[in-house]
């Protein structure tokens, strides 16, 4: 005897098949290293103009180096257009890759905190969070993203990502994005304007 499976089991297995197509295709998409660190942008269109300018500048004579041991690294820039905070993108130190950093956008007009969080990075490469609330910021508005590490042994740990030039030509602009300044300070430092810390800003 054949049996026939009812109408109702058979879209029950169909759609349970849809979702592990689904799922394994979002597995497949998101690269994350041996740590458990997400190292590849989940952000869907998220605008890279970040890392594109930080690129262009390795391929014009400035340096991409790993230095700067001060506690807090940061930058101040501007945007063309409105836009929401995808991810925001750095790499640890091994001696402190269990160590959150703590990472804040200021609104540099009225200094005010208008994100502030903690959070761990791989030391392997870059890897990508997400804000844990949502963070509009305005086009034409100075805002200042900042990475702070306090807790860190020996502050040769502090050290992170940076493009250098002897001279630097403050600001750099690429697609939406405008950096006007950066600043390396905090037990050591400070160093004005000294480099561009890889801090990575991704969009919607």
């Amino acid at each position: 005897m054949i049996i026939t499976p009812k109408p109702s089991n058979m879209k029950f297995f169909k759609t349970l098949s849809l979702i592990l197509v689904i799922a394994s295709i979002f597995m497949a998409c998101k690269k994350v290293d041996d740590d458990g660190f997400v190292t590849t942008s989940q952000c869907d269109n998220g605008n890279a103009d970040f890392n594109a300018l930080y690129i262009s500048l390795i391929d014009s004579n400035h340096t991409d180096r790993v230095t700067a041991d001060t506690e807090i690294h940061e930058y101040t820039f501007t945007l063309s257009e409105n836009k929401e905070v995808c991810e925001i993108g750095c790499q640890s130190q091994p001696e402190i890759q269990s160590t959150p950093y703590t990472i804040e956008i200021i609104d540099s007009v009225n200094n005010t905190i208008i994100y502030s969080g903690q959070h761990r990075f791989s030391s392997k490469t870059t890897s990508f969070i997400q804000p844990s609330t949502t963070v509009n910021l305005k086009a034409g508005t100075a805002y200042t993203l900042r990475r702070t590490q306090t807790d860190y042994g020996l502050i040769t740990s502090t050290i992170g990502r940076l493009a250098f030039k002897n001279q630097m030509d403050f600001p750099y602009s690429l697609g939406i994005i405008t950096i006007t300044s950066s600043r390396f300070y905090q037990n050591g430092g400070p160093l004005l304007n000294w480099g561009l810390p890889y801090i990575d800003l991704r969009f919607k």
